[in-house]
């Protein structure tokens, strides 16, 4: 949330707009708050999950990027799954089930020869859904450089989602390969190019953020 929040005041553009939905109150909605994001707490607790599927009817979103622990209920996949995009930061189907950075965690831990991040579709099966893009890095040994190069190839594959699907014609790069980090990434398919404007100084002020 907060790389696309500065990805859009960058650009100064209106192509695209993003609210959140959330469970309850945490750090997320205390940003979105501050920084006048359409945000709503809602009620997941029941099987039907009525509340996010009202949320869901109000906003009306043409993608949804996932991050709830809870599997989703068969009646929201039914209207919303084809929208509904989990990002995973491990190379499924190794690793699933598993929360956030901790992907990459688990991989380190168990001396993984490859690392890297997949965005899949959502559907009732946990981390199971069939996937969208991969990329993958050779472990560098190193938690810290593997936690941030895995962020960042992460914004690179919602960016890359993003404008697939919001823009025909988009200008995907040419090489499935690419630099982050100082790490060698690649790609199972195309990805398209992040604004020239993010380079260092804008992942230092994504990390104050």
């Amino acid at each position: 949330m907060k790389f696309l929040h500065l990805m859009q005041s960058k650009m100064q553009s209106t192509d695209f707009n993003f609210s959140v939905i959330a469970d309850r109150e945490c750090g997320t909605t205390s940003f979105a708050q501050t920084n006048g994001i359409t945000h709503k707490i809602i009620d997941v607790r029941n099987n039907e999950q009525y509340d996010l599927s009202n949320s869901l009817d109000e906003f009306k979103p043409e993608i949804i990027f996932t991050t709830i622990h809870k599997i989703i209920s068969t009646d929201v996949l039914n209207t919303y799954g084809q929208q509904m995009v989990n990002l995973h930061y491990s190379l499924l189907p190794l690793h699933a089930g598993v929360i956030g950075m901790k992907g990459v965690q688990s991989a380190t831990a168990n001396r993984d020869t490859l690392l890297g991040v997949t965005t899949h579709k959502v559907t009732s099966e946990l981390d199971a859904g069939p996937i969208i893009m991969q990329s993958h890095f050779q472990n560098p040994n190193n938690l810290e450089l593997s936690v941030k190069a895995s962020f960042r190839i992460g914004c690179l594959q919602m960016w890359s989602i993003l404008r697939d699907q919001n823009e025909s014609g988009v200008v995907m790069k040419d090489s499935n390969s690419d630099l982050v980090e100082d790490l060698v990434v690649h790609h199972s398919r195309a990805v398209s190019p992040l604004p020239e404007f993010v380079n260092d100084f804008f992942w230092s002020q994504l990390s104050t953020l």
